[in-house]
């Protein structure tokens, strides 16, 4: 099913409407303007949020559960918009370059970020005639956020807040599957100039398509799950429990949806180093680009719209201390807020899983309250 048919089968009404970045990127937005929940006492303040998505993911991660943030966002009264970045499903078209070139799939999330992001929150804005608007990011689209506020800092004025869902800045504290992929880049140095001298412009193999369903035990060809389960856990935590493996099953057949293969790399290229910067090309490229060795780091000083920030212990993909030294390198946000959410089984995925009355989302609700008056 497509995200509209995810939306109105519940109900709810939508809108598409696409975005065209100033590099010629079509993106699709899904738009749920209200609730057949939201009551009549009061009229809805119909504050604009944007809701993005994670790597190799799209808009439908949000609309597979139920109930899920989205609807429950609408619920209370926000204006929601399902965003989609350049290389998912539903931003892989081009005013003039064809999707099966080269030249499309050469972007990061840094492109992402300076580029996508603004070009949605401007055509949002314009939509709704409202000066600013709510961002809440998880995993790939907080590292976009983030990098469009402190590249492009004249856009704070444009945001009433950003929450961030297991923000992906630092990895100098890896776990799980990032710290395998820095030692493997320790054991083998020529990794760290590999990825800028032989990388090309491409789909990420294997993240174009969902996940087969043969990992899922209420299949007949369920004999490889104890393989994928051990993926899935190893590169995003073990998932709350008790798990629902009917939920499990039809999100694998909406993830992953399509990816560059330097999203990947860029990551890749910060789990080796430590540090947040722009896409390492290798010295001479970079010469050329940036005019100097190595891409210069982004300009964290610069974000200052008020922040919200969920991290939590068990998460396989981000440490809490690289959420702290996130937060240490925030010095002009005046509004900062770090909540742990979950306890020893609150996963990668389970930002997207949790109930309608888990601490996160009631957390979330409550700190955006102050938002919508």
């Amino acid at each position: 099913m497509s995200s509209t048919e995810l939306i109105s089968g519940r109900g709810y009404p939508v809108e598409t409407h696409v975005v065209t970045t100033p590099d010629g990127y079509l993106l699709e937005l899904h738009r749920i303007p209200s609730s057949p929940k939201a009551g009549n006492a009061t009229a809805p303040h119909r504050t604009p949020l944007l809701l993005a998505h994670g790597m190799g993911s799209s808009d439908e991660q949000w609309l597979v559960p139920t109930p899920n943030l989205a609807f429950i966002l609408a619920d209370h009264g926000y204006d929601v918009w399902l965003t989609n970045y350049r290389g998912s499903f539903y931003g892989r078209r081009h005013t003039s370059i064809n999707p099966k070139s080269p030249e499309f799939w050469d972007f990061s999330w840094h492109e992402n970020g300076v580029i996508d992001q603004p070009a949605m929150m401007d055509y949002v804005l314009e939509v709704t005639k409202r000066p600013k608007l709510v961002m809440i990011g998880h995993s790939m689209s907080t590292t976009a956020q983030i990098v469009l506020l402190a590249e492009r800092p004249e856009y704070a004025d444009k945001v009433l807040a950003g929450v961030y869902l297991a923000p992906t800045v630092y990895f100098r504290h890896p776990v799980g599957m990032m710290d395998f992929l820095r030692a493997l880049a320790k054991t083998f140095p020529s990794l760290k100039t590999a990825y800028s001298r032989y990388v090309s412009n491409n789909p990420m193999p294997g993240m174009d398509h969902g996940l087969f369903k043969s990992c899922h035990p209420l299949t007949r060809r369920g004999k490889a799950r104890p393989v994928c389960r051990f993926f899935i856990e190893w590169g995003g935590g073990a998932p709350h429990q008790p798990e629902d493996l009917d939920l499990m099953l039809r999100m694998m057949g909406h993830y992953p949806t399509g990816a560059s293969i330097r999203q990947v790399m860029h990551y890749f290229q910060g789990i080796t180093s430590g540090e947040f910067r722009q896409y390492d090309y290798g010295a001479q490229r970079n010469r050329q680009i940036y005019g100097s060795r190595l891409p210069p780091r982004y300009n964290l000083t610069n974000v200052r719209a008020p922040t919200y920030l969920y991290y939590s212990v068990s998460d396989g993909l981000v440490s809490m201390l690289d959420v702290e030294e996130l937060v240490e390198n925030l010095p002009s946000v005046k509004v900062l807020e770090l909540h742990k959410v979950g306890g020893n089984q609150f996963s990668h995925l389970d930002y997207i899983l949790a109930s309608e009355d888990s601490d996160l989302y009631q957390s979330i609700l409550k700190s955006l309250d102050k938002y919508t008056r």
